[in-house]
């Protein structure tokens, strides 16, 4: 039962469906086997087996002097009317002694599941009770079972139930086997843990989604070297601009300190004109750090919009 080479998601189930038809045909057949070693065997009657005794014992019937218990089959109740339906002697109980003689005067063979026959007997009318399904030998089990083919109906349907909930849970356990690895990889991936071995499945399907994810975990890690180099880059770009800076400010600061020192005005223009030109500088130097940040929120956005495109596609 277990997946041995890869399989497509339907097979899987056709598997599955192909189980529980051996199965029921096993149950059935152990069942249909079992119950026809209980009538080779004798603790089941058949179906057929009062009618068949009772027509092996007409005569006795008829002619006995008296009807007894050993003459009817243990499965049958009895009673014994005069021609005028009074009722003599029986085993039948007093709610059914009125309706036999009805339906033995108005010649009704059956009634409510039941069969009745009649023997006649020298002023006398001997009527039978009995049903046509099959029974027990042992009179425990017929008076608090069912009839044994109803029984084996049960137990051959709950039998089918146990083993349908022990199929479903063991192709469970398969199935869900298959889908932990597609959970694990989904975990991974969410935490940014890429660095892991590619899953594989015996689902052909499965295994599709492992390989598209495993693609998205390649994309992701390249996605991210990528953005600790441009990250590594920027700050290394950061602290050269801010060196830079320094430098132009360091310029200011001694040409404003002179410019306080200076006497002659020839001094105090050539050092304005100094700190002009210094101040050019930063600016230059504040409008490429100011590229570099727009450029950075640009490949941010596009990262984002290519990730999410390349999510969707898969």
């Amino acid at each position: 039962m277990e997946l041995k080479r890869k399989i497509r998601l339907h097979t899987f189930f056709i598997r599955y469906a192909v189980w529980v038809m051996i199965g029921a045909v096993v149950i059935l057949t152990a069942a249909l086997l079992l119950f026809s070693a209980g009538i080779e065997t004798g603790w089941i009657l058949p179906a057929n087996y009062a009618e068949g005794m009772l027509t092996g014992r007409a005569r006795q019937i008829q002619s006995a002097e008296r009807v007894t218990e050993d003459l009817i089959p243990e499965t049958c109740r009895y009673g014994v009317y005069d021609r005028e339906g009074t009722y003599l002697y029986g085993t039948f109980e007093k709610e059914e002694r009125e309706d036999a003689w009805e339906i033995y005067r108005e010649g009704e063979r059956g009634k409510e599941g039941y069969y009745f026959r009649s023997f006649d007997r020298e002023r006398e009318v001997c009527i039978v009770k009995y049903r046509m399904v099959s029974s027990y030998t042992n009179k425990f089990l017929r008076q608090y079972f069912p009839a044994a083919d109803w029984t084996l109906i049960g137990v051959t349907v709950i039998l089918f139930f146990l083993y349908l909930i022990w199929l479903a849970k063991r192709f469970g356990r398969i199935i869900s086997r298959e889908i932990s690895s597609l959970e694990q990889v989904t975990e991974n991936i969410s935490q940014q843990e890429l660095n892991f071995e590619r899953k594989s499945s015996k689902v052909l399907e499965i295994d599709a989604v492992l390989q598209s994810m495993d693609q998205m975990r390649e994309a992701l890690k390249q996605s991210l070297h990528r953005q600790w180099n441009m990250e590594q880059m920027r700050r290394e770009q950061m602290a050269a601009l801010a060196h830079d800076i320094k430098t132009p400010l360091t310029i200011l600061r001694g040409n404003a300190e002179l410019t306080l020192e200076a006497e002659e005005l020839a001094e105090v223009k050539e050092y304005a004109e100094e700190i002009r030109e210094e101040t050019k500088t930063i600016e230059n130097y504040l409008q490429v750090l100011q590229e570099m940040l727009l450029s950075e929120r640009n490949q941010t956005t596009a990262k984002t919009k290519t990730d999410l495109l390349r999510f969707t596609e898969k």
